[in-house]
């Protein structure tokens, strides 16, 4: 059996001189592409029938060729292949060229050396056209001054343009199908369950950081860097996209930026005033020192947590429309212009706070719209508080030192009662000087006991302008009901057009001084008297329960504003009448406050109830001696 031999060595030598025998112009017309063939130094060059289809070369010269190219691109194709030829090797590039409508569309072509023993025998170069859109992506994927890169499911790299390798220390070659973890351990270590993350949710996810690994003799930089997804037309993520940015200029301006803020902050927290910077578009405060914690109990940190209405409620309700008021004109304050203000703000203890605050523009657009206002504000509550009480002490010594004048004054009203009752008792005496001496008696007896009254009447106003209230008060068994009929009597003739009568007059028995208790007597009817207009009625009742006797004195006057039913037993205290349309009656002030006194001496209250227009009734209840 014959064994086919395979021929070596010599054998390949027919083969060699049958392809030598085909003419190199059929072999280039046999490339399926756009082809030529060039002398070594490029001086002659054949082109195949697909290359001079493709560009029409059969209706132009051969010195024409080179017009196809785009007029910006000649001198550069004619350099760069001149400077790649001379390395040996091949080489791609891209250029222009004119079509027969006119218009330069791109080409790509790739020109490689044809080598015998090491020596450049000729240039083999072959034409594609370029997709417009993909080179375009590519140019912007390469150029684009953001790093990019393209992640599979296995954290291979799988494309990257070179602005990924700056400030690294890897090359873009060096990035291409290697793993993330095989070039940044530890980095890969924190971004991997963010990539995770993507792939599982599909969501884009930004990350700020500091390189671990900075260049030898390089300062690490910050990166920032966002994952988002890369679908495929079905849905599916393909890979993870990542651009990274050095952000290091900008970082380095935000610590600069804080810096200069903290070396401010420091220089203002010696000053005993709170200073912030705000936005006037925004609102927020861009810059402030910590004085505002001593000022009303709050860290600038829950400040500018607060909402607006949590901040308003800072304020006094009343104050709120002049708050809005204020930040409303801040805006439209000319250069230099400052806006002054003293408000309130309620400490965090729930103390009112006075501040005193200064705001001018800070900065304006180049449009000189404000952008930014600065204040000042500083505690003044101390100072507020004393002028306060320094006002309020001036209208308490103006209010006493009218009353004293009015007092001293009108001293005689309460003392008129027991002088006329003298001055009537005398002037019988004068003009009967024949009465019975029975009769003189009594009416003596009764100047005497008016006399011993009114001295001690003004012992006690005296005593009470003084402010001392520690007078002798003596016990008796007193009938009440009698003492009121005594007043009663007495009074009578000073009523003028107003009615007087009794009413209910139940018998009872007091412990007490009784002419203290006519002194209260007195000073009540007296007071329904002075405050009942012509025509009016006063009404006096007693009833005895047993155990309290009540006393009640009724008029049919002005009445009194439920507001100054407790004042008007204030020493000097006067309600005014005038506003009722009645005449100032007169007065010193003292004779509730004297009533009182006498009734609480005597273990018993007294108070008033009032209707305006209606009338007013005084009523007093006292302990009843069994």
């Amino acid at each position: 059996m014959g064994v086919p031999t395979h021929h070596k060595g010599p054998s390949m030598i027919p083969e060699q001189m049958t392809l030598g025998r085909i003419p190199v112009s059929q072999m280039l017309h046999a490339i399926p592409d756009p082809a030529w063939l060039a002398t070594p130094d490029g001086s002659e060059c054949v082109y195949n029938q697909h290359l001079i289809h493709a560009f029409a070369l059969e209706n132009i010269q051969p010195e024409q060729h080179s017009d196809l190219l785009c007029p910006e691109d000649r001198l550069w194709v004619l350099e760069h292949c001149k400077h790649r030829m001379a390395f040996r090797e091949t080489f791609e590039m891209q250029f222009r060229v004119r079509s027969p409508q006119g218009e330069h569309l791109p080409y790509q072509m790739q020109v490689s050396p044809v080598m015998v023993d090491g020596e450049v025998l000729a240039w083999l170069g072959t034409v594609q056209p370029v997709d417009q859109r993909k080179a375009l992506l590519e140019g912007l994927i390469e150029h684009v001054p953001v790093g990019l890169a393209l992640l599979d499911e296995k954290y291979h790299m799988r494309v990257v343009n070179p602005q990924l390798a700056k400030g690294t220390r890897y090359t873009c070659a060096d990035y291409q199908d290697a793993h993330l973890g095989n070039l940044f351990p530890e980095t890969f270590k924190q971004v991997k369950p963010l990539i995770d993350q993507v792939f599982e949710s599909g969501k884009v996810i930004p990350l700020e950081y500091q390189s671990l690994y900075p260049l030898e003799g390089q300062e690490a930089l910050y990166w920032q860097i966002t994952y988002f997804p890369v679908w495929a037309q079905d849905g599916k993520v393909l890979g993870v996209g990542s651009a990274t940015q050095d952000i290091t200029s900008r970082k380095k301006a935000e610590q600069k930026l804080q810096e200069s803020q903290e070396f401010l902050r420091r220089i203002t927290e010696v000053v005993p005033a709170v200073i912030n910077v705000r936005d006037l578009q925004t609102g927020k405060t861009l810059f402030s020192n910590n004085h505002a914690a001593a000022i009303v109990g709050h860290t600038l940190t829950e400040l500018d947590a607060m909402s607006e209405a949590e901040v308003v409620q800072l304020f006094p309700p009343e104050d709120v429309p002049a708050l809005y008021h204020h930040y409303q004109t801040v805006p439209n304050l000319q250069d230099g212009e400052v806006l002054e203000r003293e408000f309130r703000m309620r400490h965090r203890d729930g103390s009112w706070r006075w501040i005193y605050g200064k705001t001018t523009i800070f900065s304006r657009d180049a449009s000189g719209h404000a952008l930014t206002s600065l204040s000042a504000n500083v505690d003044i509550t101390e100072r507020k508080n004393f002028e306060l009480a320094l006002k309020a002490s001036e209208q308490q010594l103006l209010r006493l030192m009218e009353t004293q004048k009015r007092f001293v004054s009108e001293a005689s009203h309460e003392i008129k009662t027991p002088l006329a009752g003298i001055q009537g008792n005398l002037e019988v005496l004068l003009r009967y000087p024949h009465i019975p001496e029975e009769e003189k008696l009594e009416i003596l007896q009764d100047c005497h006991r008016e006399a011993t009254r009114l001295g001690r009447l003004v012992g006690d106003l005296l005593g009470m302008a003084r402010g001392n209230t520690d007078l002798l008060m003596i016990e008796d068994d007193v009938r009440l009901d009698f003492l009121l009929q005594d007043a009663f009597r007495e009074l009578e003739r000073t009523r003028g057009d107003r009615n007087m009568q009794m009413g209910a007059m139940d018998a009872c028995k007091v412990l007490g001084d009784p002419d203290r208790l006519k002194q209260l007597v007195v000073i009540l009817i007296s007071n329904a008297i002075k405050y009942t207009p012509e025509g009016g009625t006063i009404t006096i009742d007693l009833k005895n329960n047993g155990t309290l006797v009540e006393l009640r004195i009724s008029d049919t006057g002005v009445g009194i504003p439920s507001e100054d039913l407790e004042k008007v037993f204030e020493r000097f205290y006067r309600a005014d009448t005038t506003q009722h349309g009645m005449p100032d009656p007169g007065g010193s002030g003292l004779g509730l406050s004297i009533a009182r006194w006498i009734v609480e001496e005597h273990r018993g209250k007294i108070w008033l109830e009032s209707q305006l227009g209606v009338g007013t009734t005084a009523v007093v209840t006292l302990p009843v001696l069994a």
